[in-house]
């Protein structure tokens, strides 16, 4: 990656706290992100999602229930390629 994209990768990292555990995807049933709240649950970290959806509104709405909606950060969707390579970079795994 870029200089740019590791500099923006940094500041992304930093902002979360634990591991980042990062999903890309359309909110959908299929894609597990309801699962992926539910583990973790019971794991540190922070949980970033990127994409929109149908079930972004109930998703949160799991995560103030399951009490990490502190631990959630819902990015939505994101047009440039550059951020979804620093946030790839930034993260510690994908849960797919």
């Amino acid at each position: 990656p870029r200089d740019d994209i590791r500099e923006r990768a940094a500041v992304l990292q930093q902002e979360q706290s634990g591991p980042i555990w990062l999903m890309c995807g359309r909110l959908v049933h299929y894609k597990g992100h309801a699962v992926a709240l539910r583990a973790l649950a019971s794991t540190e970290g922070t949980l970033v999602i990127i994409g929109e959806g149908p079930l972004r509104e109930s998703l949160q709405t799991l995560a103030e229930e399951l009490n990490i909606a502190q631990r959630v950060v819902f990015v939505g969707h994101v047009a440039s390629d550059d951020e979804v390579q620093a946030w790839y970079l930034a993260a510690t795994a994908l849960w797919m």
